[in-house]
């Protein structure tokens, strides 16, 4: 009878993990904010936020939809009032009123395209906010 005698586990390289890429460059560090650059932030806190778009809602669903750009302008109005971009304040100035006359012209042009042109709707929505959106003074 042949003795068996044990083996050694074969020798494997050892690969780290996960695997390292030798061509992979370093990342750049983002540099951090001095004094000297211009400072963008949103103040508004979460709870204002809410209360905001519930009171909107509810402004919404109880005139049936009717005062919905009203709404939409109490909240573009906070939304504006409390971002800063480069150290200015947004301020916006569109009134329910303004917005109830392009939606009246959008819906009619809805209906006779059949909906069709329904699909530009959210960006007309954003072109009319931005177009009343400015640095404050």
């Amino acid at each position: 009878m042949q003795s068996q005698t044990p083996q050694a586990p074969s020798q494997q390289p050892q690969v780290p993990y996960p695997p390292q890429n030798p061509q992979r460059q370093p990342q750049p560090q983002s540099q951090p904010i001095t004094p000297n650059q211009p400072n963008s932030y949103f103040d508004g806190k979460v709870l204002q936020w809410i209360g905001w778009n519930l009171l909107g809602g509810l402004i919404t669903a109880i005139t049936l939809g009717i005062c919905a750009p009203w709404a939409m302008c109490m909240i573009y109005r906070w939304e504006a009032s409390h971002t800063v971009v480069e150290d200015k304040r947004l301020r916006f100035d569109g009134t329910g009123g303004q917005l109830f006359g392009k939606w009246i012209v959008w819906f009619l042009l809805t209906l006779v395209t059949i909906g069709i042109y329904g699909l530009w709707l959210p960006i007309k929505i954003r072109q009319w906010r931005y177009k009343h959106t400015f640095f404050s003074a």
